[in-house]
């Protein structure tokens, strides 16, 4: 009840390093995206977002102005975006001296298991703080179940896990689309840049073994995105370099249209990535028709339909079988209905059926797991 006797109205409190320029992926964008979109969903006192920006990013005044509100609330949620450690475990710490209030912590990823594929170390502080705060934090919002497993796996977190899948803006209908792909050389793209998270040097390997084999047809890679280890990056162009006939491009980072008119022009999507627990870039791919080659690394693997979308192989598989074979399965009618039902899945998945399932939650309207 509030102070009038009427009924107090709990809100959704939203923090995190809420960057206001535009960014192709990664958390920050999705917190991003959820922000931007909730004004449609729930009224201006019902929701807050508070993140640097709110104070001309100053992030000492956005955690001052954090800790004063958590330790005034009582019956409020707050959901705070898992970008980095400091706002989180502010929030955490605070929640045991606050315990009238809802606290949700929306998880992207984990830094110990991602930072394998880099060769990452010296860290080790981090990953304690990581592995305490994923452990300990009251109620966590996964983007897949492959994280929450590899959460539990890593971290032997007991404590509520719920997932949302991360969400797409809605994009419209390309006017065209493309024509099947028999008899001609197949175009696929990846976007995830030259990461070995990503699975690139797979990629390439695949691409190189198919084409150096007897078929019907030539795959083309374009790699898009950037690069997180210089020397393999440098490896990476030298090796395609090499390549007289050009199956493999890289064409770095372009701005969002570019992207989204490769996608359309491309016939399949590729990630192979070893650790990816989500993979906005399937999304975005879906939404142009485009169907997807992934691995079940990619979190996203768990809502396609196996052959429906494309094709998701298991890690560790034989990539060059498992793609050959499926590619000289395809006939005309079969893709497609891959193109359609690529189409109809990301419309299954963009950000405002996302924000519902978080407000649902949140509001404890219905269970979600």
């Amino acid at each position: 009840m509030d102070g009038k006797g009427g009924l107090y109205m709990k809100k959704i409190i939203f923090i995190g390093w809420h960057h206001e320029e535009e960014v192709l992926n990664g958390p920050s964008n999705i917190f991003n995206s959820i922000t931007k979109e909730i004004p449609k969903f729930l009224d201006e006192g019902e929701y807050q977002v508070i993140s640097p920006e709110t104070f001309n990013k100053d992030s000492k005044k956005a955690l001052l102005y954090i800790s004063n509100l958590i330790l005034k609330s009582k019956g409020n949620i707050f959901l705070v975006n898992g970008n980095g450690l400091k706002f989180p475990y502010v929030v955490h710490i605070l929640s045991h001296l606050s315990k009238k209030n809802d606290y949700y912590l929306l998880s992207h990823g984990l830094r110990i298991v991602e930072d394998k594929y880099l060769g990452v170390e010296g860290r080790a502080t981090y990953y304690k703080m990581e592995k305490h705060l994923v452990n300990k934090f009251p109620n966590i919002i996964a983007v897949s179940e492959f994280l929450k497993s590899k959460m539990i796996e890593n971290t032997k977190r007991n404590k509520p896990t719920y997932i949302i899948n991360n969400g797409l803006e809605y994009i419209n209908k390309p006017k065209t689309k493309k024509t099947f792909l028999e008899g001609r050389s197949i175009h696929l793209i990846t976007t995830g840049g030259v990461k070995r998270v990503k699975g690139i040097e797979e990629m390439i390997e695949v691409i190189h073994n198919i084409n150096s084999n007897e078929n019907k047809y030539k795959l083309y890679l374009d790699i898009y995105g950037g690069y997180d280890d210089e020397h393999l990056y440098k490896s990476v162009l030298e090796s395609i370099g090499k390549d007289p006939n050009g199956y493999v491009k890289y064409k770095g980072i372009v701005k969002k249209e570019e992207l989204y008119e490769a996608y359309r022009q491309a016939d399949f999507y590729l990630g192979l990535s070893n650790f990816d627990t989500f993979n906005m870039s399937v999304l975005e791919s879906l939404s142009q028709y485009t169907p997807v080659m992934i691995t079940d690394r990619c979190g996203i693997s768990e809502i396609l339909e196996d052959k429906k979308q494309g094709v998701v192989i298991h890690k560790g598989d034989n990539y060059f079988e498992i793609i050959k074979s499926f590619l000289e399965s395809l006939d005309e009618d079969t893709y497609e209905a891959m193109r359609d039902n690529s189409r109809a899945l990301y419309e299954e998945n963009t950000i405002d059926k996302s924000i519902k399932r978080y407000i649902s939650l949140l509001k404890k309207e219905e269970p979600i797991y």
